[in-house]
């Protein structure tokens, strides 16, 4: 039986990992769009170049939300290697509480910058075929992200159950 912390954590992951592969089909019809009317028709798709751009960003941070949620996050086994028993939960728990602490200061910090480029009217020009758009909406996610990434190491700490992934299977 799922705690409510688990239910969280997979409801998380499911969103994220739909929203990351929509964004990634999104890309792949966009790029192959551009492709097809750089050569066929000897023009381009206005804004496509950047909107891929910031796909690319929106990427990377849903990519940096699942893999805090499934624990294949870079990290450093050096210690691992080392030390067993109690003591290894114990440093997997500091690591854990740690980048908690670093991801949550990231999305916090983030949530001013997405607040002062809000309040400078940064817009994207052409960015949606040739409409403009405020650079903030896409800016939106990086404290989204970073204070999810936060929450799920948090998770970790509290979590002391074998890590898995969203499909089920042991990591």
């Amino acid at each position: 039986m799922m705690g409510t912390l688990e239910k969280v954590k997979y409801y998380i992951c499911s969103i994220v990992g739909i929203s990351a592969a929509t964004v990634t089909g999104a890309m792949i019809v966009l790029a192959f769009s551009q492709l097809i009317a750089r050569w066929v028709f000897n023009s381009s798709i206005s804004g496509a170049d950047l909107m891929l751009r910031q796909m690319v960003l929106i990427i990377g941070l849903l990519g940096g939300v699942l893999a805090a949620a499934t624990n294949r996050h870079i990290r450093i086994d050096l210690v691992d290697n080392f030390i067993k028993g109690k003591w290894k939960a114990r440093i997997r728990g500091f690591v854990n509480l740690t980048a908690a602490g670093v991801a949550g200061y990231l999305g916090w910090t983030s949530i001013s910058f997405v607040q002062s480029e809000r309040q400078a009217e940064v817009v994207l020009r052409g960015l949606l075929f040739g409409n403009n758009v405020a650079q903030w909406y896409i800016e939106i996610l990086i404290p989204i992200c970073f204070l999810l990434m936060a929450f799920l190491f948090m998770t970790s700490v509290f979590l002391t159950s074998t890590p898995r992934d969203n499909t089920g299977y042991n990591t």
